[in-house]
């Protein structure tokens, strides 16, 4: 599916209302550094903060229980008053380097809050995905989202400038 199909879906796809649409709607896709950020939107349109959050986790976390917990809490936060998203992927980055991949997706979002207030960001999600290839011991790293950053912006969702994700 080209990018623009999958932008245009994906809009169609988070600004479903009824909650049994949304549940025929689950989209899980680590195939490419796109998918997972697809992916990770569907997780937060559906209210799966968990699935949301584990698009940025390591396979073999480097955090403590009591961390990872803390982290997750705080995620969860930032979304606990969005009735509905809708994003807008723009053309992705990569830097090819050894044994891996970065790549970064540009990002407008908009969010309406319960009382019916809309929000518009630009974010910027960079991905790491090391060589399948060169990985030969479990547990296996998929592509994840290393980082992210989000500004709430001016602007209309459907023609305000993606942001500039350079490395």
């Amino acid at each position: 599916m080209s990018r623009l199909l999958k932008s245009v879906a994906l809009v169609a796809l988070l600004s479903a209302a009824p909650a049994s649409a949304k549940d025929a709607d689950y989209i899980d896709n680590r195939s490419s550094a796109e998918d997972v950020v697809i992916s990770y939107y569907n997780a937060i349109s559906h209210g799966q903060f968990a699935r949301a959050f584990s698009y940025g986790l390591r396979a073999a976390p480097l955090e403590t229980q009591v961390e990872l917990d803390a982290a997750f809490e705080a995620f969860g936060d930032g979304y606990t008053d969005v009735e509905q998203i809708r994003v807008r992927l723009g053309t992705p980055l990569s830097d090819a380097g050894a044994g891996g991949e970065m790549a970064a997706i540009p990002v407008i979002l908009q969010t309406r809050d319960s009382a019916g207030g809309k929000t518009v960001e630009a974010a910027c999600h960079y991905l790491t995905q090391l060589s399948p290839s060169a990985q030969d011991a479990v547990p296996f790293e998929p592509i994840r989202i290393e980082r992210t950053s989000r500004q709430v912006i001016n602007g209309e969702f459907a023609t305000v400038d993606m942001p500039d994700c350079s490395f």
